[in-house]
């Protein structure tokens, strides 16, 4: 969010822009939160809490360099980002599979 706001206010005659920045944001802030509960009510701790963590981390990490024009590294700084995002997505994956093996097998998940 700092670096949207520090955008915004570089730039001149930006107030519209900028407000309509933050009331985006503040309502994506809620929807998260509602889906937030919504996934903890009808899932299974084990297998929600860590997978809506991992998402807060994968998605910034995947679409920041769009939404804010940044451009991709290149050489060892674009393998190594690939790398960090295939990392997440393989922890992600794993998380889910013993989730999903511990409840199969009957034992208590949460």
């Amino acid at each position: 969010m700092t670096k949207v706001l520090g955008i915004f206010a570089a730039r001149d005659g930006a107030r519209v822009e900028l407000a309509l920045t933050v009331f985006v944001m503040l309502a994506l802030g809620g929807a998260a939160i509602f889906v937030l509960q919504a996934a903890q009510q009808r899932g299974r701790a084990l297998v929600v809490v860590p997978l809506m963590g991992v998402l807060a981390d994968f998605l910034p990490a995947l679409l920041g360099p769009t939404v804010f024009g940044e451009s991709w590294p290149r050489g060892r700084f674009a393998a190594l980002r690939l790398c960090a995002l295939g990392a997440i997505l393989l922890g992600m994956f794993l998380l889910a599979r013993t989730a999903s093996r511990l409840h199969a097998e009957g034992e208590p998940a949460d």
